[in-house]
């Protein structure tokens, strides 16, 4: 779905996307889908919640819906993932991930976007952090560990 962002008005492009993707025979490239996109009202498409938005995605074949919060390193609200149903599509969480909260949005994702957090006080335009990273990387591995089907 469209929606108004601080870049301007941005247009649904998925059948333009697939055709390109197979125009160029690169079909094993996958789609990911940014639903309810950080920075930008959705005021245009209030009407239309999470699952919705999420079932659309899976129609147009995305392989991925990444969710996020309202802002970069802003955490996602944990009961919309939790209550996302996206059968064969990645729940792919965008935004926020800590390693302090890592744990409660861990059990209903496939993969993790991590950013801001990772970088020098938190701050999504400064150069990484060494302890940071390796901070998030035993966390990573630590619930790797846990968890088999991860790897």
């Amino acid at each position: 779905f469209g929606h108004i962002a601080d870049e301007g008005f941005f247009d649904a492009c998925a059948g333009d996307l697939l055709r390109r993707r197979s125009a160029l025979n690169a079909n094993h490239i996958l789609v990911f889908t940014d639903i309810k996109k950080k920075h930008a009202s959705h005021a245009i498409t209030a009407d239309i919640d999470l699952q919705y938005t999420a079932d659309a995605a899976r129609f147009f074949l995305t392989d991925g819906i990444v969710i996020t919060g309202t802002v970069t390193g802003r955490p996602v609200d944990v009961e919309s993932l939790k209550n996302l149903e996206a059968p064969s599509v990645l729940k792919i969480v965008g935004s926020g991930v800590t390693p302090e909260n890592i744990n409660m949005v861990f059990p209903f994702a496939d993969a993790f976007i991590v950013g801001s957090t990772l970088k020098k006080n938190g701050v999504w335009h400064n150069p990484p952090h060494k302890q940071r990273v390796d901070r998030m990387m035993k966390v990573f591995k630590r619930l790797a560990g846990a968890d088999s089907r991860r790897e």
